[in-house]
Parts: structure tokens; sequence; C-alpha cells
């Protein structure tokens, strides 16, 4: 996980997250893959956005992802803050990711702009 750390950016304009579970694929109003993260880098504290992202698998090849759903799942007795262990369930649009790709991602990053939005 280290050597896939490495080669992202340690700065606050991005999100980190490790996968808690394996993705599973769902089918709403489009199909998506199901993922729950917890965040390993988020040095401002941001919640996930809809929009742009990346998948890191365990090669090191990073895929472009849309993020179509996102809940936020917060463990721990008060309101949310930074003593408070919080994981998100996304979805990602199953049309750019492929099943064998999906068995192995390891990582789960988004970039923020100047205006806090997804790049």
């Amino acid at each position: 996980m280290e050597d896939l750390l490495a080669h992202i950016p340690d700065t606050d304009e991005y999100y980190v997250g490790s996968f808690v579970h394996e993705p599973s694929l769902r089918e709403l109003s489009h199909l998506y893959y199901s993922m729950r993260i917890r965040a390993i880098r988020n040095k401002r504290h941001r919640r996930l956005q809809f929009g742009n992202a990346s998948i890191v698998l365990a090669t090191g090849e990073t895929i472009p992802v849309k993020v179509t759903r996102i809940k936020h799942l917060n463990f721990g007795p008060g309101p949310v803050d930074k003593h408070t262990l919080v994981d998100n369930r996304i979805g990602v649009d199953a049309s750019m990711i492929t099943p064998e790709q999906i068995k192995e991602v390891r990582l789960f990053v988004q970039r923020f702009g100047p205006d806090n939005t997804p790049i």
C-alpha cells in the first residue's frame, strides 16, 4: 500500500481512501459499483463529492471514474468530528471500470480544486 501512496502527492487537495470491503455490482437507475472506503489521507477533512475521481489498482494503474452515489457512514458516540470514524459508501459508474479491474482496486482518490470541487 505504501508504494501506491508514494505516487500520490501528500497535499491537502487530495482525499485518499482504502477499501473496507470488496466492491459489489449494483443496479438502480444505472449499473454502478458500490464501494465502502475509509480515509487514510484527508488533511482538510473533506467530504467526498459527486464527480471526478480515480481508482488505483494493485499494479499502480490509475483509472478515472465518476462518483454517482455517496452515503456517509458515521461510527462513534457523537457528531462527526476528527475523532469520529467516518466511512463512505460510494457508487462508481460501472461503465468506467471492468470486472477484472475491480478485483484489483486498492485506493480511491479524489482531488479538489481551489473552489473545493473535484477535478
